[in-house]
């Protein structure tokens, strides 16, 4: 699939706000503000989630947690 549009924020919006899903997205701590910005202007829920230390990435065992639990995605 190809999306097109004049920004990537602008893209992004309307994708959170054509699903269906009321599970928040996880997040990484250390994401942009424009992202977080943009799921707020979006309405979807997220959730940050603290970041790995050795490669600054989601943390893993965190991330495995919430998912598992089946609230999130």
């Amino acid at each position: 699939m190809r999306v097109m549009g004049s920004r990537a924020t602008a893209i992004l919006t309307h994708l959170l706000r054509t699903r269906q899903d009321p599970r928040p997205f996880l997040i990484p701590a250390n994401v942009c503000p424009v992202v977080t910005e943009t799921f707020e202007a979006a309405g979807q829920a997220f959730e940050l989630v603290d970041i790995d230390s050795d490669d600054l990435a989601l943390d893993r065992d965190l991330t495995r947690q919430r998912v598992e639990k089946g609230t999130t995605h």
